[in-house]
């Protein structure tokens, strides 16, 4: 959660959210030490774009998506969508 304001980490963490790092093929160099590494390259970019991150429950539907550089905006869309604020 880094670069996020504390009191959305926090409510995201309370709300049961996580964080998941999937990187292409090649990049764990780069990456977060907890990223997965898409090996076989059909998730990377051909679904997901580069820079691209998205909010799924757990039973895979997706709340929200849009560029990760807009990701507290999402996980603030989230957390009202899921009444969790």
């Amino acid at each position: 959660f880094a670069g996020l304001a504390p009191s959305l980490a926090s409510r995201w963490q309370k709300a049961g959210g996580k964080s998941v790092a999937i990187v292409q093929r090649g990049a764990m160099s780069t990456a977060p030490a907890d990223a997965y590494e898409d090996i076989a390259g059909v998730f990377v970019p051909d679904i997901a774009v580069t820079g691209w991150a998205a909010v799924v429950r757990p039973d895979r539907t997706i709340i929200v998506d849009g560029p990760a550089s807009e990701c507290a905006d999402l996980m603030e869309a989230s957390l009202r969508l899921l009444r969790a604020v």
